[in-house]
């Protein structure tokens, strides 16, 4: 659904794409305040524009044909560069290269912010090789790159997933008597980011921080990779010297916040505060803002909250998305979990769900991994198991779908839940089959199946892919099997090798070891919790 927008908004965008090339960054950034609110009765202005987009993000829907761009427009050098700008934020590289053989035969010498906007388009595109080219061509030409451009090189390395070239490329500009500024660092955070590596991006922000470089887009985008690593207390302080600092109101500040709080099930009530906090000073949403809120609703199962996105997305026009239609699922999932809640209830959210992928299909939507994952998620809280292996399951297969490291998380908890120790092996072999990295969670269930049912082989894999992956084993397990009198030499390596924190447990260990040490052996290790017995009671009487 297409808004209309004011004429105050179509005089402002109209102003901004004048002055482009010449407004300072400081009015860009008062720019990013959400767009005023739009009359109620809708009409289609564009096949692909709505005017809910920030003015700094328009230029991504602006029209590059190069006749219509010109049209009112004089061929200088300005707007050729402003033309570039548009094309880089469109990742459009043949175009740009077009444009610049049109300045060529119009005699129109590129500058600094020429070369400095092709080599972007390049950098975007992951054309390290033409990026390096341009960057060097500007140099032959004795223009001086500045730190825009050294920032182009070091985002090409970070769409190839080369953090380090990316650092190696801000130490360059430090030797060439620039200071890098917060661009920078960001960009190089983010190459780290790409590749997992969460400890190198907290060490580049402290360096930033050491410079006393402050912003409000580095802390923003630090809280983002707090809400990838679950850190919602780290977050929380970062918000706090957000708030300290002072911030543009714009949706993605408080996106960064209520990921981050969502990510864990014990914060995702504070993240619906925000949210309402955000409502409260007429803070314009975004897509993401209602993924990241439907994410909170799905960690304690509000459905009244859900239904209220919905409601708010329709009045301000939004389309669903697959990313709207996984967080209802795994709303309904979260809603699964809630104490006394009636098994004739449970089916009506399961029903529902399936409801929702045959919307999907008619909107054309693709199902993907996420989408599966959830639904196995789903089925997993129901303890829908038959309707999980007879209907969730072959939907990957039908849809040609691998499934994810998830989705055998999903599996091997239940099979751990039913106390069917061989199945869970089983799974966890298919993994190994497909050289798939197995996650804490995995690794944790299967060393618990594995000490429970006295596999000590497998005990003593779990535990050398714990340190394989530098994961830490649970202390409970660690603790019984520092217990146990002449350990094997594979289980006592294994158990030796365990990180500085395992230290009293090692030192029992040698004791145990020891030919005069004897003990008597509980009869039964693992003691199984009042939850699984509940939950295979509950799957009994369904008729598993």
């Amino acid at each position: 659904m297409f808004c209309t927008p004011s004429k105050d908004a179509i005089d402002l965008l109209d102003k901004i794409h004048r002055e482009a090339p010449k407004i300072s960054p400081k009015v860009k950034k008062v720019t990013k305040v959400g767009m005023p609110q739009f009359n109620k009765e809708a009409e289609e202005i564009s096949e692909s524009i709505t005017f809910k987009h920030t003015p700094n993000k328009f230029m991504k829907y602006m029209d590059t044909g190069m006749e219509k761009f010109f049209y009112q427009r004089d061929y200088n050098k300005e707007n050729f560069d402003f033309y570039l700008q548009v094309l880089s934020s469109q990742y459009k590289v043949q175009e740009a290269e077009g444009a610049m053989e049109k300045m060529k035969l119009l005699g129109i010498e590129p500058d600094l912010a020429t070369y400095n906007h092709l080599l972007t388009i390049y950098a975007k595109s992951g054309n390290l090789e033409k990026a390096e080219e341009v960057f060097q061509l500007a140099k032959s030409k004795g223009l001086h790159p500045g730190r825009d451009m050294y920032n182009g090189l070091i985002l090409a390395h970070a769409k190839r997933d080369e953090p380090i070239e990316a650092e190696k490329v801000l130490r360059e500009m430090v030797e060439d008597e620039i200071t890098p500024d917060v661009v920078n660092y960001t960009t190089v955070i983010q190459a780290y980011r790409r590749t997992g590596d969460y400890e190198k991006c907290w060490e580049i922000f402290e360096i930033a921080n050491e410079k006393l470089i402050q912003d409000e887009f580095l802390i923003s985008f630090m809280i983002r990779i707090c809400a990838s690593t679950h850190q919602a207390e780290k977050a929380i302080m970062l918000w706090h010297r957000l708030q300290t600092l002072g911030f543009v109101e714009y949706a993605e500040p408080y996106n960064a916040i209520i990921f981050a709080l969502a990510s864990r099930p014990e914060y995702a009530r504070q993240a619906v505060e925000k949210y309402r906090l955000m409502q409260k000073k007429r803070v314009v949403p975004d897509y993401h803002t209602f993924v990241a809120v439907l994410k909170a609703s799905s960690q304690y199962g509000d459905i009244q909250l859900s239904i209220e996105v919905l409601d708010t997305m329709k009045n301000l026009g939004f389309e669903m998305n697959e990313y709207i239609y996984n967080g209802l699922i795994r709303t309904y999932a979260g809603a699964c979990t809630i104490p006394d809640i009636e098994e004739e209830q449970i089916e009506i959210y399961v029903k529902d769900a399936w409801a929702l992928l045959d919307q999907m299909k008619e909107k054309d939507i693709p199902l993907n991994q996420n989408i599966l994952d959830s639904m196995v998620y789903l089925h997993r809280k129901a303890l829908f198991i038959p309707e999980l292996h007879d209907k969730v399951l072959p939907l990957y297969e039908r849809h040609n779908i691998e499934p994810t490291i998830y989705t055998y998380e999903n599996l091997i908890q239940i099979y751990a839940d039913l106390s069917e120790t061989e199945l869970v092996f089983a799974t966890y072999d298919r993994l190994q089959e497909l050289d798939l990295k197995p996650n804490p969670s995995i690794l944790r269930i299967y060393l618990a199946e594995a000490f429970r049912s006295n596999h000590m082989n497998r005990v003593c894999e779990a535990l050398e892919t714990y340190e394989e992956l530098k994961f830490f084993p649970p202390g409970r397990i660690i603790n019984s099997l520092s217990k146990i009198v002449n350990p094997s030499d594979r289980l006592f390596v294994a158990l030796k090798s365990m990180p500085k924190q395992y230290q009293k447990y090692r030192e029992k260990m040698r004791t145990h070891r020891s030919p005069n040490y004897v003990t008597k052996q509980r009869k039964y290790p693992y003691r199984i919790s009042r939850k699984r017995v509940h939950k295979n009671r509950r799957i009994k009487r369904k008729g598993f």
